[in-house]
């Protein structure tokens, strides 16, 4: 039986190949490689920062909700209902039998806290030092300014039962 010729395996010029193998990279393979690793870990690291006012942004948005639903509360009920916050977190409270009763219930349930620390700042034009809503359907106007981490947020209501997250 006869065999087919194989060829000989053909010599390149390829650099950084031997007949031994690979030799090594060149710099342009390393210098691109350096670069592609900076512009990942760049993309890492700004991506960090705005996740943490990600959060704070979500929990400003769903307090606005909240205290949209509470306003609601308070006319519905005919009772004053109150935002009662900490660094930890916050719940909403009713005035019944001359005392400040937690609102339970949908969507109120016992409270919620907050992802990490926050600090709540009340501003009202009428001075008072409490957000609260009452039998009436207008409303002192406030800025309820929420901090985090060095990341700040505004919420702003209109005192009409309007309710906006502004930075």
């Amino acid at each position: 039986m006869v065999r087919p010729a194989v060829p000989a395996p053909m010599r390149t010029s390829v650099p950084g190949r031997s007949d031994r193998g690979f030799a090594g990279f060149t710099l342009i393979e390393l210098l691109v490689t350096i670069v592609v690793i900076a512009v990942a870990s760049t993309l890492v690291g700004l991506s960090l920062a705005p996740a943490q006012r990600q959060g704070l942004r979500a929990d400003a948005e769903r307090l606005a909700l909240l205290l949209a639903a509470a306003r609601e509360e308070a006319l519905v009920r005919g009772r004053p209902v109150r935002l009662s916050a900490d660094a930890t977190g916050y719940r909403f409270l009713f005035l019944g039998d001359r005392q400040w009763r937690s609102l339970e219930g949908a969507p109120f349930g016992r409270g919620r806290t907050w992802d990490a620390p926050t600090v709540l700042t009340l501003s009202r034009a009428d001075g008072r030092p409490e957000l609260e809503f009452g039998r009436e359907p207008v409303d002192s106007p406030f800025l309820l300014t929420l901090e985090r981490e060095g990341s700040r947020i505004a919420l702003a209501g209109d005192g009409l039962g309007r309710f906006e997250v502004l930075r």
